[in-house]
């Protein structure tokens, strides 16, 4: 914006398009980035189900155990998020009485995860109860329709007062969410490959490999332009 603002920009057909074709791309780039840095953020030890085969191959024998940064594996390691892991963070609720409910890093860690349900193709995705409504123990449970008007229960997620988070994703959405990073980030290029890479036994379905593709903004939903 600031960009347009100190420059004299004509309205013109052509630099309608342009300014079109950039925000479509833009917003593609950012709907990507919200998927992989939220798949990222979950990353460590304790969540991986599973590496993908190609990692012993590229990274010899010392990836699995000695290339790590911190609790978190490298990023370069491709990997698989289990359905159902305990993710660790500093507190989950407020020090003070006054503080009802989940604090902000709880409850934006929560939001998060509701938009990568949205983006993989869930509506209608929401919460069970209230973030102020939550104490130390307490479950949330995010139910969302699937694209056949079928209602699941997407995640459970318990917080506990010592910062820990206990998550139960529905599988499906979570093959969901594995075979969309997988192919944003080039690690995939096939539903085969996926298969093989990470030893499944059998190959994600052709609406699951699509998800990724799905998300995407395209120029023809965009505001039409008059035709010359």
């Amino acid at each position: 914006m600031n960009t347009l603002k100190s420059n004299s920009l004509d309205f013109t057909y052509k630099n309608a398009l342009y300014v079109i074709d950039f925000a479509v791309k833009e917003a593609n780039e950012l709907i990507e980035d919200s998927l992989t840095s939220v798949y990222q953020m979950l990353t460590s030890e304790s969540s991986i189900s599973r590496y993908y085969v190609s990692n012993e191959r590229v990274y010899k024998d010392d990836w699995r155990y000695n290339r790590y940064d911190g609790y978190k594996p490298q990023e370069e390691c491709k990997r698989v998020l289990d359905y159902r892991f305990i993710f660790s963070s500093w507190s989950n609720f407020g020090q003070y009485d006054f503080q009802r409910g989940l604090n902000e890093s709880a409850a934006k860690f929560t939001d998060d995860l509701m938009v990568v349900f949205r983006l993989l193709g869930y509506s209608n995705v929401r919460t069970d109860r209230t973030y102020q409504s939550m104490s130390p123990g307490g479950k949330i449970i995010v139910t969302g329709t699937d694209t056949s008007g079928k209602e699941i229960e997407l995640l459970h997620v318990k917080y506990y007062g010592k910062g820990t988070r206990h998550l139960k994703f529905d599988s499906h959405a979570m093959l969901r969410f594995n075979v969309a990073v997988a192919k944003i980030l080039g690690w995939c290029r096939s539903r085969e490959e996926y298969a093989q890479e990470t030893e499944a036994k059998k190959a994600p379905t052709e609406s699951v490999w699509s998800v990724a593709d799905d998300m995407r903004i395209t120029p023809n939903a965009m505001l039409a332009l008059a035709v010359k």
